[in-house]
């Protein structure tokens, strides 16, 4: 008599290898898609922190331009306006025009009447808002009072809110961050 494998036996033994193949490749695929999603919201995440420390890094640098708002802020505003120790302004504000290519709106940089994208390829800027403090200008002084008018160190608190560029829907995830930082120019 002959030994081996009878047909019936041949067939479990290919159907258990089908099943088990279905669920590790199901799990390879559920793996490789959260891994794309993660990797895209991470680099997203990356480039927005980075704008963000380009901004934190020139307020802390440079003075708050009181007058390109009227003397007066009452609300948070969508312009951050800047003077340099030279003279020169410094703006950052959320613009919707020469973006790169698939990007609706980003974060432009304009110094010395030159503007630059500063957003990255795979990020839409949501929202870019500065809340300025105090709201009177810290710098001016006034003689006939022999003060200040506003006794308090100028702090600026920027909300930067982003969502991921993909071309899956659910891979488009919203970022949002958040800081407060005080000029260093703050002379008394």
């Amino acid at each position: 008599m002959k030994k081996g494998f009878s047909l019936i036996e041949l067939i479990v033994v290919m159907a258990l290898f089908l099943t088990l193949m279905l669920v590790v490749s199901d799990i390879f695929l559920s793996v490789s898609m959260v891994q794309r999603k993660t990797l895209a919201y991470q680099q997203a995440a990356n480039d927005l922190q980075f704008n963000l420390e380009q901004i934190v890094q020139q307020i802390r640098l440079n003075k708050i331009d009181y007058d390109y708002y009227g003397g007066g802020l009452s609300n948070a505003v969508q312009e951050l306006a800047l003077r340099g120790a030279d003279g020169a302004q410094i703006l950052f504000k959320k613009v919707d025009a020469h973006c790169p290519v698939g990007v609706s709106s980003c974060v432009a940089q304009t110094a010395d009447s030159q503007s630059s994208i500063m957003t990255a390829d795979n990020v839409n800027i949501e929202k870019l808002e500065f809340n300025i403090m105090p709201a009177k200008n810290p710098y001016d002084f006034d003689k006939t009072m022999n003060k200040f008018s506003s006794d308090e160190q100028p702090i600026v608190t920027v909300v930067l809110i982003g969502k991921t560029l993909a071309p899956i829907k659910d891979d488009q995830k919203e970022i949002f961050l958040q800081t407060a930082v005080s000029s260093r120019f703050y002379v008394r």
